[in-house]
C-alpha cells in the first residue's frame, strides 16, 4: 500500500481549511440567532422607533413609514425615482434622422463572459442626444453581442432606427396603422402585430400574480402571453387607434372583438384566426357559437387550424361559452403608462446582452398552478441583462443614505431600480469588517437577508418579478458615515429580464441608432460580430412515407447556414406535439449537434423514432402527429435571425395494419369541456 504524506503547505492548507470550516459554522449560529427589536419604520436614526419586530418578512405601515429609501445621484440630473408626469413625449419613430450623428471607431475586444470570437467593440461617449452611426460590411447582417449603457444619465429611451421608442404604446399604434384606409384594415394590421410579434406561450407574470395589468409591461418586458394576456392586448391596441374594443372571456377561452361598420368582428389571436361569413365580413361572437361551421375555414390538409385545434373541438369550445364581456367604453381594463426610460448614476453600468436567453420569471402563484415542470418549457425568446452599481471601478464611493433599520439602530440604505424586471441580484462589499446584518425592502414590504459574510450576500429570491429595491446593511460596529463602516466600496450586482422587441439591431451597411436623453453624459459601449452565422431548419421528413404505428424510423431535419460565417456548434431538438405550443403536452425525441457549417451548406440530422399516436388530444385524428424542431432553444450562440430557427411539420401515419385512416378522422370530445 502506498503511503500518504502530507509536506509543510498541505498541512497549512488543511489548517486553513478547517479555520474557515469554524468560521462558517460561527457564521450559522449567528444567523440562527434571535434578532434585535426591529423597527417597520425607515427614517433617520434621529427618529428612531424602537418598536419590536414583527415575523419576516415584515409589512410595512403605509401610515408610519417614511417615503421609500431612493437613490441619491451623482450628478445634478433629476432623480431616477422621481414619478413621471404622464404623458410622457416620446421621441418620433424617425428620431435618428432628426438628432446630430456620431460615428466611433471599433477595435477587437470580446464582451466578458462570452465566447463568440471576432468581436469589435464602439465606445462613443454622449453629451446630448445624438444618433450613433456604425457602418458594417454589406455581404449579410451583423449580430449585436452587447449594448452597454454608463452612467450618469435621465431619462434615457432605447430605441432602434426608424421604430417607435421601447415604452412608447401611442407611437407603436400609430406606426403599426400607417396607411391603412379604413376601420378594418386598422383593425387587421393590429392583428397582425400580435399574430407575428407577440408570441404564444402560457402567461407572463410580474409582482405576485399572473397577471400583467399594464400592456407596455407584456410587450416590452415579456414579449409573450397567453389567450387572456393576447385578447387584452389586442383590445387595448385597438382601443388606442380609436376603434371600440371588447374582451370576451370564459373559462376554457378568451378573445378580443372590435367594433367597425356598425356590428362587432372577433378575432382569435391564440389560434391566429378570423372567420369570414358569405359576404366576406369577420363574424362576431355571438354569430360564431350560433353557427359552428365558420370554424371549418383556415384549415390544413390534416383539417387542422393554425395552431393544429380540429374545428369542432372549437365549435365545443365557443358552444358552451357563457362569456364576460369587457367594454372599452365602459373604462380601461388595463394600463400603457409604464415608463422605460433608463435612469443610471455615475458609476452605473446597464448592459443589454442579445445572445444569453434571459430566464423567465415566475411568482409563486405559477407553481402552484402549472407546477415545477412547466418552467423546463420557459419561452427561448427572452434577452438577458445586467445592471451594475460599482463606483469602486471609477474611484468613485457608493452613495448610501444613512437610515434606521428595522432593528432600530443607525445604518445605511442604497437602491436599484429598472424599468424591465429583476430576476437575480447580489451584493460585494469588498474588505468589509465583521458580519453585518442587511434586510431587503420591497413592494412594501422587508426581509431580514442575514448577515454580510465576507461582504457577499445573494438576495434573488425576495427582489425577482421587481422593478425597484433598498438594500438596508446594518454595520456590526456603529459608524457615522457610509465610508467609515466600509460600505463605500460597495457592488450592487442585477439581472432583469425584457423582450426582443424593438432593440436596436444591425443590417448590411450603415445603421442608425438614436440615444435621446434629458440630461447627463452616457458613455455608450457596442460589441457586435460583423459576419455571422444564420442556421434555419429547411425541412422535416420522415426516411419512411406514411410510417406505420410501431415501425421505427428516423426523422430526418436538414439545416443550412444562410449567413455569412462559420456556426459554433448548435444544438437541434425535435419534439412529438400535441398542439403548435411547446408549452402543452410534448414529448422529446433528441437534441443532436449542428456541426460547422460553410455559408451555404447544409446537414440533415437523423432522429430515431418508433411511431407512435401517443401525442394526441383535442379530439385530434390520432394518426396526425406533429414535430417541432429547434435551433438552439436555449438561444446561447448568435443568430442574427431566429425566425428561422423552428420550424414544424405533420406526419400521417398508417395504421398497425398499413391502411391510412381517412382525414381529418376527428375523434369524439369525450372527456373534455
Amino acid at each position: 500500500m502506498r503511503r500518504i504524506t502530507f509536506s509543510e503547505n498541505a498541512h497549512e492548507r488543511l489548517a486553513k481549511s478547517l479555520y474557515w470550516i469554524l468560521w462558517i459554522i460561527v457564521i450559522l449560529l449567528l444567523n440562527m440567532a434571535p434578532t434585535e427589536g426591529a423597527s417597520p419604520i425607515l427614517e433617520t436614526p434621529a427618529t428612531a422607533d424602537t418598536t419590536p419586530p414583527d415575523s419576516q418578512p415584515m409589512k410595512l405601515e403605509a401610515e408610519k413609514i417614511a417615503p421609500p429609501v431612493r437613490w441619491e445621484v451623482d450628478h445634478p440630473l433629476k432623480s431616477p425615482s422621481t414619478p413621471s408626469q404622464l404623458p410622457i413625449k416620446a421621441p418620433p419613430k424617425d428620431q435618428a434622422q432628426r438628432l446630430p450623428k456620431k460615428e466611433g471607431t471599433a477595435r477587437p475586444d470580446t464582451y466578458p463572459d462570452s465566447n463568440e470570437r471576432g468581436q469589435l467593440r464602439l465606445d462613443v461617449p454622449l453629451k446630448a442626444s445624438t444618433t450613433l452611426k456604425i457602418q458594417t460590411p454589406t455581404a449579410g447582417p451583423a449580430q449585436p453581442v452587447a449594448l452597454r449603457i454608463m452612467g450618469p444619465v435621465s431619462g434615457l429611451w432605447l430605441q432602434a432606427e426608424n421604430e417607435p421608442a421601447i415604452g412608447d404604446f401611442a407611437g407603436l399604434v400609430e406606426t403599426l396603422t400607417e396607411g391603412t384606409r379604413n376601420d378594418r384594415e386598422k383593425a387587421e394590421k393590429l392583428f397582425e402585430f400580435v399574430v407575428r410579434d407577440i408570441k404564444d406561450w402560457y402567461y407572463p407574470a410580474q409582482g405576485l400574480d399572473l397577471t400583467v395589468e399594464d400592456l407596455s409591461v407584456l410587450i416590452w418586458n415579456f414579449g409573450f402571453g397567453f389567450c387572456y394576456d393576447l385578447g387584452r392586448l389586442q383590445a387595448g391596441l385597438w382601443a388606442q387607434a380609436g376603434l371600440r374594443s371588447r374582451i370576451v372571456g370564459w373559462p376554457q377561452h378568451t378573445v378580443a372583438e372590435v367594433f367597425y361598420d356598425g356590428a362587432w368582428h372577433l378575432y382569435d389571436l391564440q389560434h391566429r384566426s378570423f372567420y369570414t361569413k358569405a359576404n366576406g365580413t369577420v363574424a362576431s361572437f355571438a354569430e360564431l357559437k350560433a353557427n359552428p361551421d365558420h370554424f371549418y375555414q383556415n384549415l390544413n390538409s390534416f383539417g387542422l387550424d393554425a395552431i393544429g385545434y380540429p374545428p369542432h373541438h372549437m365549435a365545443h369550445w365557443y358552444g358552451i361559452a357563457n362569456p364576460k364581456f369587457e367594454d372599452s367604453q365602459d373604462g380601461p381594463h388595463w394600463r400603457t403608462d409604464k415608463d422605460f426610460r433608463i435612469n443610471l448614476r455615475l458609476g452605473e453600468t446597464f448592459d443589454i446582452l442579445y445572445n444569453q436567453p434571459g430566464p423567465a420569471y415566475h411568482p409563486d402563484s405559477w407553481h402552484q398552478y402549472y407546477g415545477e415542470l412547466t418552467t423546463s418549457k420557459d419561452p427561448p425568446w427572452l434577452i438577458q441583462g445586467r445592471q451594475i452599481y460599482a463606483p469602486d471601478f471609477i474611484n468613485q464611493p457608493a452613495r448610501w443614505v444613512p437610515v434606521t433599520t428595522p432593528s432600530g439602530k443607525p445604518g445605511f440604505a442604497i437602491s436599484m431600480e429598472n424599468p424591465f424586471i429583476f430576476t437575480e441580484a447580489w451584493m460585494i462589499i469588498p474588505e468589509l469588517p465583521g458580519f453585518s446584518k442587511y434586510w431587503v425592502h420591497v413592494r412594501d414590504q422587508t426581509y431580514f437577508g442575514g448577515r454580510l459574510v465576507g461582504g457577499n450576500a445573494v438576495f434573488g429570491k425576495y427582489i425577482e418579478g421587481s422593478n425597484h429595491f433598498t438594500l438596508i446593511v446594518e454595520p456590526q460596529s456603529p459608524a457615522e458615515t457610509a465610508e467609515g463602516a466600509g460600505l463605500h466600496r460597495a457592488q450592487i450586482h442585477a439581472k432583469f429580464q425584457m423582450s426582443p422587441l424593438h432593440l436596436p439591431q444591425l443590417k448590411e451597411g450603415e445603421n442608425y441608432w438614436p440615444f435621446t436623453f434629458e440630461a447627463g453624459s452616457p458613455h455608450l459601449s457596442i460589441w457586435y460580430l460583423e459576419r455571422t452565422p444564420d442556421l434555419e431548419i429547411r425541412t422535416i421528413r420522415s426516411s419512411v412515407p406514411n410510417p406505420r404505428v410501431g415501425q421505427e424510423v428516423g426523422i430526418q431535419v436538414t439545416v443550412g447556414n444562410r449567413g455569412t460565417a462559420v456556426n459554433e456548434p448548435s444544438s437541434l431538438t425535435l419534439f412529438n406535439n400535441v398542439t403548435a405550443f411547446l408549452a402543452e403536452t410534448i414529448e422529446k425525441i433528441g437534441t443532436q449537434t449542428i456541426p460547422p457549417l460553410k455559408p451555404g451548406e447544409t446537414v440533415t440530422l437523423s432522429f430515431p423514432w418508433i411511431a407512435n399516436t401517443r401525442m394526441t388530444w383535442y379530439g385530434q385524428n390520432p394518426y396526425i402527429q406533429l414535430f417541432d424542431g429547434w435551433i438552439d432553444i436555449e438561444g446561447d450562440r448568435p443568430d442574427p435571425n431566429r425566425h428561422n430557427n423552428r420550424l414544424q411539420a405533420y406526419f400521417h401515419l398508417s395504421k398497425e395494419d398499413g391502411s391510412l385512416s381517412p382525414l381529418p378522422g376527428y375523434q369524439p370530445l369525450t372527456n373534455h369541456p
